[in-house]
Formats: C-alpha cells, sequence, structure tokens
C-alpha cells in the first residue's frame, strides 16, 4: 500500500467520525428540545392550583376563614397571614414573598380595615396581579379601587362566593 492509498483512508475516517460526531451531536440536540418541553409541561401541571393573596383584617378573621375554605374547596392555594407567619418572622418580607408567589389577590374591605392593607395592595399592583375587592359591610369602595368590579358577601354570601371562586380559580 503506497502513502497515498494510506492517506486517503486516514482521510476518509476523519471524515467518517467527523459525520459520526455531527450526527450524535444533532441526536444530543433533539434529546434535549423534548427533555426540555416535557419538564415544562410537567411545571404546568404542577403549578394548575390557582395561589390567592388573601388581604384583611385581624376583626375579620372569622369571615376571611369562610372565604379561604370556600376558595380550597375549588382547589385554590391560600395564604393567611394567621397560617403563615411565625413568631420571629420579618412580616413584610414573608408578606412580599408570598405575594409574588401569588396568581391573584382578594382583598376583604370592612369598616375596621386598618392600614396595612395599602401595603398589601401597592406590592399585589407592582406585580401586576389579578386584583378582587369584597365587600364584607356597607363600606365605601376605596377611590384606587372603584374602577374594579367587586364581589358583594353582604347579602348573600352564597352567591357571592360563586362569583368569588369564579373570579379567583
Amino acid at each position: 500500500m503506497s502513502i497515498v492509498g494510506l492517506l486517503s483512508i486516514l482521510q476518509r475516517t476523519v471524515h467518517f467520525k467527523e459525520l459520526t460526531l455531527s450526527i450524535m451531536s444533532g441526536a444530543l440536540g433533539l434529546l434535549a428540545g423534548l427533555l426540555s418541553s416535557y419538564l415544562a409541561d410537567f411545571t404546568k401541571k404542577l403549578r394548575t392550583a390557582p395561589r390567592v393573596f388573601l388581604s384583611y383584617s385581624r376583626e375579620n378573621e372569622r369571615a376571611a376563614t369562610k372565604v379561604a375554605e370556600a376558595l380550597r374547596s375549588h382547589g385554590a392555594l391560600i395564604w393567611m397571614d394567621v397560617e403563615r407567619l411565625k413568631a420571629g418572622d420579618e412580616f413584610q418580607s414573608v408578606i412580599k414573598k408570598a405575594i409574588d408567589d401569588a396568581d391573584s389577590f382578594v382583598l376583604l374591605l370592612s369598616d375596621n380595615q386598618g392600614s396595612f392593607w395599602k401595603y398589601e395592595l401597592g406590592l399585589a399592583r407592582s406585580k401586576g396581579l389579578r386584583i378582587i375587592p369584597v365587600l364584607l359591610q356597607d363600606v365605601p369602595v376605596p377611590g384606587d379601587l372603584k374602577n374594579l368590579q367587586y364581589v358583594d358577601l353582604r347579602k348573600d354570601f352564597s352567591s357571592g362566593m360563586d362569583e368569588l371562586v369564579k373570579a379567583a380559580t
């Protein structure tokens, strides 16, 4: 065998290795793409339960608990401070994270509202959450919420809750 014949065989072998490497790279890319799609679909399935941040005054804890139970019975994950905040927590940062993780923000309105709801509402607005005002008592809807459709629980709790469930879940 001459040197030219040997070089020809080596050259074909190198091209074969490059072709094999190219095919393997393409196959790995395809597998990575399929795996990525599968993981994306799987992640979406994990996050199907709507996450609701419930804002209320302590005086309305009983009503808030009823609202939370009704939403939970329809598959929602509810964040309530009395259930989640622990002694020693820096509550503003815990609340900020809870609102960051939420899909919607439900604000229970009454005559003993306090003022912390304004902080929570500001966080919810900055994140672009769906904001759902809920009237518990005969109070005027605050000016910055007047352009939003509210849920009325004052007269007919059951039909109001049906409306809230549709809006939040």
